[in-house]
């Protein structure tokens, strides 16, 4: 008699979030937050989160901006960096899931406004595209 074999599990896009969230952890770079859109029941009332569309994972992340700037003696041109920090908005994905409308719109949004956003399918996507948001002379990917 064979033994059945244990159906593999379905990964969800919940439990791809969590992936990511328990990977950027590590990062001391990054400060990241799971969010939660649309709204859920709880002891009898209505608790409205974010709006729909807003992204999986909203991050501070550190970037490193190279400056230019004249000594003090104004002799010669110094190459410095400063380190500033960049909003970037993460939507995750499974499978052949798709971004919806709202969701591409507000990635659209975060980037008019200058910070870094992009849909990701895996833990090394998330990770390519922190690395990504890193690099400030980056454009933003869709």
């Amino acid at each position: 008699m064979t033994k059945p074999r244990a159906a593999k599990p379905k990964r969800n896009e919940a439990a791809l979030v969590r992936a990511i969230l328990a990977r950027l952890a590590l990062d001391h770079d990054v400060e990241c937050l799971r969010i939660n859109a649309g709204g859920i029941a709880t002891q009898g009332r209505y608790v409205k989160l974010a709006p729909a569309g807003v992204s999986d994972l909203l991050l501070c992340v550190r970037c490193r901006v190279p400056q230019s700037e004249l000594s003090g003696d104004g002799t010669h041109i110094v190459h410095t960096h400063c380190t500033v920090g960049r909003y970037c908005a993460l939507e995750a994905k499974v499978g052949k899931n798709k971004p919806t409308a709202k969701q591409l719109a507000w990635l659209e949004r975060v980037r008019d406004l200058g910070g870094y956003a992009a849909t990701v399918w895996s833990v090394e996507d998330a990770l390519a595209e922190v690395e990504q948001c890193k690099d400030t002379s980056a454009a933003a990917t869709p």
